[in-house]
């Protein structure tokens, strides 16, 4: 009964599956619905039969922000699936969580959906859209990847956003070995039935170098594009590793969100002092605090932008800083 309640409780306010019952229907139920939910719950995970309503799921295309609407790979389907079902699938997803992190069964590298694992420390798959067991099944899935990566190649993985790099002083060498790596992923990858997207894929070479010959690497047979830049989880990174790039990028989205500040900061009919502070924080400090870790190192100049548009914002950004608590 507890992992129920539990279940229950760490559910948010999402959307209604195809059946019509919210969360807010489930957590008003009296204690002897919840017994006999409990029970049909039990039954389900026994005989291993799941009522055909909590198998449908209503799909919501969602358009992703700046890209082509005519082209339907630019939209993310959203799997609306039962309450019911998902408070069931919470409750399984704990007990697998709590197996699989207490012996230590999955790869140190992979952080997605992980308890104390961020994008600071993504394929085509076959797991049930909209469950809340899915992130927890395609980590399972993709486990193993991990085991054919070169020994001298270093790999970060994010659910399905993979990197793979190395260092060394001459390209020639490195790049045989990272292709050889590239060879070996692709391998298992088409072993294991996911398929990397190769418009989504780019090398970037970094350098110091004023002339340098690029690298020539493939993937499924297609030469991989060199590119200047590369934006991996949120982060821009340049050939220089500047971090220029990352900084204008950050200023743009910075700037939209202090003019939204500005709008509602209107010194008569505005929001409160509390208020614009928790805004301030959500919508333009944390933009500036994540990858931070990793881009802190841009010099002064460089960064001016940030700094230039944070002051220069409302008056009431500065002054409420002095009373964040972090």
């Amino acid at each position: 009964m507890a992992e129920l309640k539990n279940s229950i409780v760490k559910s948010n306010e999402s959307a209604a599956g195809a059946d019509g019952v919210y969360y807010q229907f489930l957590r008003h139920l009296p204690e002897s619905c919840l017994h006999t939910l409990l029970k049909l719950f039990n039954n389900i995970w026994t005989t291993g039969d799941i009522p055909p309503s909590w198998r449908e799921a209503s799909v919501v295309p969602i358009p992703k922000p700046g890209k082509d609407l005519s082209d339907p790979s630019n939209y993310r389907p959203i799997a609306l699936t039962s309450c019911f079902c998902k408070t069931l699938e919470r409750m399984v997803n704990d007990r697998l969580v709590h197996v699989l992190e207490s012996r230590n069964l999955l790869s140190n590298v992979q952080c997605g959906f992980r308890k104390d694992h961020s994008t600071l420390d993504h394929l085509e798959n076959g797991v049930p859209q909209g469950s809340i067991l899915s992130p927890m099944l395609f980590n399972l899935k993709i486990n193993n990847i991990i085991n054919s990566v070169s020994k001298h190649v270093n790999a970060s993985l994010f659910v399905d956003d993979f990197a793979n790099y190395a260092e060394g002083k001459h390209l020639q060498h490195l790049e045989r070995t990272i292709q050889l790596c590239i060879n070996n992923v692709q391998k298992w990858v088409s072993e294991n039935g996911f398929r990397f997207s190769v418009s989504k894929t780019t090398c970037v070479h970094f350098h110091r170098q004023r002339i340098y010959t690029e690298p020539a690497l493939h993937l499924d047979g297609q030469p991989i594009p060199v590119k200047g830049e590369a934006k991996f989880l949120g982060v821009v990174f340049d050939s220089k590793l500047t971090f220029y790039n990352h900084v204008q990028y950050l200023k743009r989205k910075c700037l939209k969100a202090l003019n939204l500040l500005r709008l509602v900061g209107h010194t008569d009919w505005g929001a409160d002092r509390a208020t614009l502070l928790k805004l301030y924080r959500t919508l333009v400090r944390s933009k500036l605090d994540y990858g931070s870790v990793v881009y802190g190192s841009v010099k002064k100049t460089r960064s001016k932008g940030p700094g230039h548009y944070t002051s220069s914002g409302p008056s009431y950004c500065p002054r409420g800083l002095q009373n964040v608590t972090y």
